[in-house]
């Protein structure tokens, strides 16, 4: 059986920017991720489970607003504030659990003082192709 990244018959799974977008128009906040290039692993090839890594989102406000409150719907990730300097904001997006194979979506949400709420949706991957079979 071939092996790719140390993980026998397993491939990653990957993360991009696109899967990160605005649900809600970017009025006075714009976010991205920072090294958009994200991959989860299957934690052994024969695991129905993926590692999923902390995500850090970063995000800009306009001048004069400030983020009040985070929170996602995701029951399984926590949003912690990494940092803030002035207007710039670094948050870190991490999982509690691992991720069982296949889609998952959350929204995030991050109001600001005057009231707007932003919400974001992050979908997330989680795939074990097994290798031999993709000869």
């Amino acid at each position: 059986m071939q092996q790719l990244f140390g993980l026998e018959g397993s491939i990653c799974a990957g993360f991009n920017n696109a899967q990160f977008t605005p649900i809600t128009p970017e009025t006075t906040l714009s976010a991205s991720v920072l090294n958009p290039i994200y991959s989860f692993v299957p934690t052994q090839s024969s695991s129905i489970w993926c590692k999923i890594n902390p995500l850090q989102i970063y995000i800009e406000a306009s001048s004069g607003t400030s983020i009040i409150n985070t929170s996602t719907n995701a029951t399984n990730y926590i949003i912690n504030l990494i940092i803030q300097t002035n207007n710039k904001y670094l948050y870190s997006l991490s999982s509690q659990y691992s991720q069982s194979i296949g889609i998952a979506v959350q929204n995030i949400t991050f109001t600001t003082n005057d009231t707007n709420t932003h919400t974001y949706q992050f979908v997330s991957t989680c795939n074990d192709f097994k290798i031999d079979n993709l000869n």
